[in-house]
């Protein structure tokens, strides 16, 4: 059986929490994981060079899959057509600033790629939540989308997973539901 930590950070982030490319394979090396999906954090020296860094962790070591990590105010929801050896997306609507539009066409433009895109929802009563980011994400059905958080969103967010679940089978058609499992290593 192979571990795999699928929330991995890299990087510095605003809130002074830091990860080093160093830490994350070091980890790796002392046999505890043998694979990641990592991405950067909400860097303070802005989300392009924190993606350039989990980029350069991805070259050297093929246990690192890397996610895209997408801001809204750099990146065109076309900025993810061509994005190389990431693996999928990381959207954190909260920390970027993401609207529900702006969400749904980011998901429009990765499900061109066939990517998986992992979304924070909200936590600790942060915006949004998980309900209202599954609303959008029910127009996009062919895209492989990870709620990250998504049981503790709220005082009840077992409950609420359990229900969202329900809504999304019985939206997309039980014949046509399937756990989904995102390919991050091709």
């Amino acid at each position: 059986m192979e571990w795999i930590d699928a929330h991995v950070h890299i990087g510095h982030d605003r809130k002074f929490l830091s990860s080093s490319p160093e830490e994350v394979t070091g980890f790796l090396d002392s046999g505890v994981l043998d694979r990641v999906v990592a991405f950067a954090m909400d860097e303070v020296d802005g989300i392009p060079a924190g993606n350039d860094r989990v980029r350069r962790v991805v070259e050297r070591d093929d246990r690192v899959a890397a996610l895209f990590r997408v801001d809204p105010a750099v990146h065109d929801p076309e900025d993810l057509l061509d994005t190389g050896e990431f693996a999928g997306f990381k959207i954190h609507p909260s920390a970027q600033g993401f609207s529900l539009d702006e969400f749904g066409a980011y998901l429009e433009a990765a499900g061109e790629t066939g990517k998986p895109v992992l979304s924070h929802t909200g936590e600790w009563g942060e915006e949004p939540h998980p309900e209202s980011l599954l609303d959008t994400a029910l127009e996009f059905p062919g895209v492989d989308l990870v709620f990250a958080h998504g049981l503790y969103a709220q005082k009840d967010g077992a409950i609420l997973c359990v229900v969202l679940c329900w809504r999304f089978r019985q939206t997309r058609g039980a014949d046509r539901f399937r756990p989904v499992h995102p390919r991050f290593w091709r």
